[in-house]
């Protein structure tokens, strides 16, 4: 299992320190190099929500028993008073409705279940409140913790429960068991096609091909079979397919006999098939959410969760096209006739780039349409000066599929070559990259790419306006809507919103 389970805005320094550093609503502090040789230090982050932000913590501490100290300083975040909240969570506990114990912040209610709660508050000796974003005197004050028992210290106390108690622990680090061969064969474990295939050899000869989803699965079909005699055997088997099962979730590349896991070299691109974009949309955080890949998005000075995400919804206007959940629901009508019909030529051009700018006013060039594929200058210059014209293709793509339906050709795009691959000519380029129209069996199907896009702020209110596009060229084409397909090279989520994203799956019931 990786640690820690749960994702979040935080970096892990020594798997083996017994210190937890929160650094509160101070984002940058865990990028501070002083705090990477304090070996004490076992992961360091930010933590800003007195509710979410917790349950999220406690999940993860309790996972590594060797975290035993909690250093909480960096700026407070501004009326959740999430260090008044942990120390009382700590020193004093939960009332009956799961609110912590005289914490002032604006609602210190956990939803984690008592058990975590009282296996924190045991595991967690020491904690401390600095208001100070020095690392200087951070690291002084873990430096100066008492030393923590580690885990080996510490007997299993089960006398309660079973009216025996164990006179000593056995240290298992170490073991060493002689290898021998199972008599009735051996196994080659592999990873295809997001399938566990587990081969059964006898005599040096394939025997059994079985493949599965879940190591579970697989040792069940293996015992069933009777083509398991070692014990020894098993207990490596069942490690090795569990290690495999891993791999295929974390989309990483399985190696046997190996106690590393390789990370893939490339993002997995994820398919998502939903009833409608607002499902099609919680799907996607939920992957986005779990399986994500953390990118550091220097410009921004930002961290996000990436995937690429191929989403297809049979019926583009199924309802609910967004999610009333979503940002920006009440003014998704708004947004939408704004990005068909544009806002008025003076806000228009307040903006570096609007998508009814680059749709339906393209500045195309004349001149360009007349010069070979490959022109010299001197050719560049006998086109002569001829100007821009005003280009709307949304108009010239209905006027193309009213006079030949069958047409694979008609793409709109917003991209301008030229200033858009600039970073000085233009800062901030279209997501929306292409939108390709095409009618198949009477409907107009739209498929739709963007080279980025923010899944919780920006997915649903762009899906939402470019939908309402699609239903005004079937209207003008006289044909019905159909599908929608959208690929996002980067569908991401910003790390600091994960905790609404969380909360909002927790809602829907995508994770618990």
């Amino acid at each position: 299992m990786t640690w820690p389970p749960i994702k979040g805005s935080y970096k892990i320094l020594n798997l083996k320190g017994d210190t937890a550093v929160v650094t509160r609503a101070s984002f940058s502090l865990p990028d501070n190099a002083e705090f990477n040789d304090c070996k004490r230090i076992a992961v360091i982050g930010s933590c800003v929500t007195e509710n979410v932000g917790i349950d999220r913590m406690i999940k993860n501490l309790i996972s590594n028993g060797r975290v035993r100290n909690i250093i909480i300083c960096g700026k407070e975040s501004k009326g959740h008073n999430v260090g008044n909240a942990l120390k009382n969570l700590v020193n004093k506990g939960v009332d009956e409705n799961k609110r912590i114990t005289n914490a002032t912040g604006d609602d210190p209610k956990l939803k984690v279940n008592d058990e975590l709660i009282k296996r924190f508050r045991k595991q967690i000796q020491n904690i401390k409140v600095i208001n100070s974003e020095n690392p200087e005197e951070i690291i002084k004050i873990i430096k100066d913790l008492p030393e923590t028992k580690s885990i080996e210290d510490y007997v299993l106390d089960i006398e309660k429960k079973s009216g025996n108690a164990f006179k000593s622990a056995i240290n298992a680090q170490g073991t060493e068991v002689e290898w021998k061969e199972d008599e009735l064969g051996y196994f080659k474990i592999e990873t295809k096609n997001n399938y566990i295939v587990a081969k059964h050899f006898m005599k040096g000869k394939e025997h059994t091909v079985i493949i599965g989803k879940t190591a579970l699965e697989i040792n069940k079909k293996i015992i069933k079979l009777g083509l398991i005699s070692d014990l020894h055997h098993a207990l490596y088997l069942g490690s090795e397919l569990k290690k495999a099962e891993l791999c295929l979730k974390d989309s990483k590349d399985y190696e046997e006999d190996t106690e590393d896991v390789k990370e893939k070299d490339y993002l997995k691109t994820t398919f998502i098939e939903a009833k409608n974009l607002s499902d099609a949309w919680i799907k996607a955080l939920t992957q986005a959410y779990l399986y994500g890949e953390k990118y550091e998005v220097g410009k921004y000075n930002a961290r996000t969760f990436d995937l690429p995400i191929i989403i297809h919804v049979k019926d583009a206007l199924a309802e609910p096209v967004m999610n009333p959940k979503a940002p920006k629901y009440e003014a998704r009508n708004k947004y939408a006739k704004e990005f068909i019909e544009g806002k008025g030529i003076e806000k228009e051009n307040e903006f570096v780039y609007t998508y009814y700018s680059r749709l339906r006013h393209y500045p195309e060039s004349v001149a360009r349409s007349e010069v070979p594929n490959i022109a010299s200058n001197e050719e560049l210059l006998k086109t002569g000066d001829k100007g821009l014209i005003k280009f709307d293709q949304v108009r010239e793509a209905v006027k193309l599929l009213k006079k030949d339906p069958t047409l694979r050709r008609v793409v709109m795009c917003t991209w301008m070559p030229y200033k858009d691959l600039s970073l000085k000519r233009m800062p901030h380029a279209p997501c929306l990259v292409t939108v390709q129209p095409r009618i198949n069996k009477g409907r107009l199907d739209f498929h739709v790419m963007f080279k980025s896009q923010d899944l919780y702020g920006g997915f649903p209110s762009n899906v939402y306006a470019i939908t309402k596009l699609q239903k005004l060229m079937a209207d003008e084409l006289g044909v019905q809507v159909g599908s929608y397909t959208h690929y996002a090279v980067s569908l991401h989520i910003y790390d600091n919103i994960l905790d609404t994203v969380e909360e909002l799956l927790r809602e829907e019931g995508m994770i618990e």
